[in-house]
Formats: C-alpha cells, sequence, structure tokens
C-alpha cells in the first residue's frame, strides 16, 4: 500500500518548514513540523498512513492525495474507472507477483475521506464503474476496416452507375413524352395513334395490376 500527500509549492513558506542542503550536495533534507518532505517529478509531497487523517498543518497546502492498494479478490469486481466525490482512479485485476488473486485499485482525490469512501463501497460491492474495461469492443481491427473501406467504395461506385442509369431513363421518359404529344396532334389514322399512345401512356404512367 501507499499513499503519498502532494503539496503545493506555497508549503515551503509554511511556519514548521525546514529545507537544509544534503552534505553530499545530493539535493534538500526537508520536513515540515518533523514529517519528511519529499520531491518526486518535481512535486513535492509526504508519505502517509492509510487509515490517518490529514495533519491540520498540511491540509491547506494539499493539492493532491495518491492511493495505490492490493485487495484480495474475493469476489469479482468489475475492472475500470471508478469514482467517488473528489476520488478518481482504476480498478484492475493484477497480483502484483503473488500468487492469491488480488486487485490493484490506483486512485487520486482531494481528500482522503472521499478516498475511504470509494474503497469502501468497491469492497462491499456498492458502486459500479463510470468506464469499465469489461464491456464489449466497439472499434474495428486494421483488417475490419480496410475490408470496410472496399466496401464503401465498391456501393459508392454501385451508386454512380445507378445515377448513370437514372439519367438515361429520364431522357427516354422525356423523348417519350414529346412524342405522345407529337401523336395527340398527328394526322394518322386514329386506330394507329389510338394503338401507339396506349403503348406509351403504359410506359409513362404505369398503372398497378
Amino acid at each position: 500500500m501507499s499513499v503519498n500527500i502532494y503539496l503545493t509549492e506555497v508549503v515551503r513558506n509554511a511556519e514548521g518548514f525546514k529545507s537544509v542542503p544534503h552534505e553530499d550536495g545530493s539535493g534538500d533534507k526537508m520536513t515540515i513540523h518533523g514529517m519528511n518532505v519529499f520531491r518526486q517529478h518535481g512535486r513535492l509531497y509526504v508519505m502517509h498512513g492509510d487509515r490517518d487523517p490529514i495533519s491540520e498543518v498540511l491540509k491547506e497546502f494539499v493539492d493532491e492525495i495518491s492511493y495505490h492498494e492490493w485487495i484480495p479478490r474475493v469476489a469479482p469486481r468489475e475492472s475500470g474507472i471508478y469514482k467517488c466525490g473528489s476520488a478518481e482512479g482504476e480498478l484492475i485485476p493484477d497480483n502484483a507477483g503473488g500468487k492469491e488473486p488480488k486487485y490493484r485499485m490506483s486512485f487520486r482525490a482531494k481528500t482522503m475521506e472521499d478516498i475511504w469512501e470509494l474503497v469502501r463501497l468497491i469492497k462491499i460491492g456498492g458502486i459500479r464503474p463510470i468506464q469499465s474495461y469489461e464491456g464489449p469492443q466497439g472499434s474495428k481491427s486494421a483488417k475490419e476496416l480496410a475490408e470496410e473501406v472496399v466496401r464503401l467504395e465498391n456501393e459508392n461506385s454501385r451508386l454512380k452507375e445507378r445515377l448513370v442509369d437514372l439519367d438515361k431513363l429520364s431522357e427516354i421518359n422525356l423523348n417519350l413524352q414529346r412524342l405522345h404529344a407529337m401523336l395527340l396532334i398527328s394526322r394518322r389514322p386514329l386506330c394507329q395513334r389510338t394503338k401507339v399512345l396506349t403503348a406509351i401512356s403504359d410506359v409513362l404512367y404505369p398503372r398497378d395490376k
């Protein structure tokens, strides 16, 4: 288990903060009211007990709390991102090199109370992740994406062919309409005109049978 309380740089100006250079020149030994202060990735922090309340002398300087713990996998828990109050982080199966099945919890929060509540809810099974790692995977593989591209290209080609066919049909339809109009005023025998007009009408204005 690991609990670190990250502090703002303002803590350097706090009463009780001390910084003394190491004799070997490797850096400074920092303390605040007797508690060792460390630096990691440019951030100041103190190590903390998992069940201890944060000291009053530190509360106003708390920037973030990190919490890491392994718990026995007594009952199945859904892996994913969990959130409760200011506490948020992930729970995943991780045996930490041992034989006993375990879950690893890695959370960050503004208060220890939020972390305690989130851990409690996970242990009793009273909360679900806001983002689950166990849902069906929605994305496609590279092969599936390539096949989808080919399918869409083929569909696009078919649609273009249909558009060409529609243009041809529109032209034929227009010519038939013109022929229909010409026959109406033609001086050909009525029987001939009627037969042709009926055939054209069946094409232009099909009726449901």
